[in-house]
């Protein structure tokens, strides 16, 4: 197998790009096709979904399901546990290091991806793996844990605490994945990844990073880390949404590959134009937006007002800020999310923009038409 990693950091020439890195490596697209293709709120293509899933082995599939078709999406937990570990993000180092994993080290890693905030989690878990009884407190938290999940995912969660053969399956799926789809498809979109790197590249040269976070995540706005290094890595499955993932030492910002270079193709303005009117198109979404003109909003907020559950509120706020309506700042351990009033008049000149080009194009036919070209 061919494995291809490329890092380019910036040139330490100042404060607005010493802490900015670009890198290109397969594993991000490696789980986010997975993701895609298990979650119907992305941009999958149809086309590798159906071939996909029929070439994989029994156990293939059997894995995907437990790891990559639920509602919470545990397999994105398992990106943001890959990518803290601590080895290069090649998929050759992350396959070497799961198969050398013992099975309460893995559970533990990638339960505790779903609370990386908790430090008593680690510990709880490593005593229910070992049927140690937690103390009251404890064992409070945990129930409180698992309650936010769907009954779905709580036996999925319980699965990790107990099967001792996951990672190897973890494993054993992600190269089966990597050989019968990405080991050729990544050939044909490494170009594209290399491209929307050297567009960061290029701003980084002449714009701070807190200037930058905003163009390539889309609405997601936070501030540029302190004492972190701020990391942008494209991915083509990210489409449409961005992903923002935290270590102890740095930010990783995974973002759209064709989102940074073809801005301005007909292909991808009608692909903004659909993903626009798209989110318009739910009465829930929109008493939202009339919610926010009023002021901005924290998503427990819209959710108690609305009388929503917290990940409905989060599938919808998804598809506003993609859209163009809303952005998101972090602040406090809390989403804030404000609206874009610009966007109406930028949907409008888009629109127009995208009407005027075709009209343009059916013209020409026209006049190839009458000069008698066919």
């Amino acid at each position: 197998m061919i494995y291809m990693k490329i890092q380019r950091t910036t040139p330490n020439d100042g404060a607005k790009s010493a802490a900015v890195r670009v890198e290109v490596s397969p594993l991000y697209d490696l789980f986010l096709s997975l993701f895609a293709a298990g979650n119907p709120n992305a941009d999958p293509k149809p086309d590798f979904v159906r071939s996909w899933k029929s070439r994989l082995s029994r156990d293939g599939r059997k894995a995907y399901r437990f790891f990559f078709e639920t509602e919470e999406h545990l397999g994105l937990h398992a990106l943001t546990f890959a990518l803290r570990l601590p080895c290069p993000r090649t998929l050759e180092n992350y396959l070497t290091l799961l198969r050398g994993l013992k099975s309460d080290d893995f559970c533990v890693t990638v339960v505790a991806a779903l609370e990386p905030s908790s430090s008593q989690l680690p510990k709880i878990l490593r005593d229910l793996h070992g049927q140690s009884m937690p103390a009251p407190e404890e064992a409070s938290f945990w129930e409180d844990f698992r309650g936010r999940f769907s009954s779905e995912s709580r036996s999925r969660i319980d699965r990790l605490l107990h099967d001792p053969s996951l990672a190897e399956d973890l494993a054993n799926l992600l190269e089966e994945h990597w050989r019968l789809f990405l080991d050729e498809e990544y050939r044909r979109l490494l170009p594209f990844l290399q491209e929307s790197a050297q567009v960061v590249e290029v701003m980084a040269q002449t714009l701070s990073p807190a200037e930058i976070i905003p163009y390539m995540a889309r609405g997601l706005l936070f501030p540029p880390p302190a004492g972190k290094r701020l990391t942008f890595a494209p991915a083509y499955y990210a489409a449409p949404f961005v992903f923002l993932q935290e270590s102890e030492s740095e930010y990783l910002l995974i973002f759209p590959a064709t989102a940074a270079i073809a801005q301005q193709q007909a292909d991808e303005v009608k692909a903004e134009l659909i993903r626009s009117y798209k989110a318009l198109a739910d009465p829930t979404r929109l008493e939202i937006l009339r919610l926010l003109r009023k002021r901005e909003m924290y998503a427990l907020e819209i959710s108690r007002t609305l009388r929503l559950t917290h990940p409905t509120v989060l599938h919808h706020m998804a598809a506003l800020r993609v859209g163009g309506f809303v952005q998101t700042e972090l602040r406090r351990g809390n989403n804030y999310y404000a609206l874009k009033n610009e966007r109406s008049e930028e949907l409008r000149l888009i629109l127009e923009k995208y009407l005027t080009a075709e009209r343009a194009t059916v013209d020409n036919h026209l006049q190839e038409d009458n000069d008698g070209h066919f």
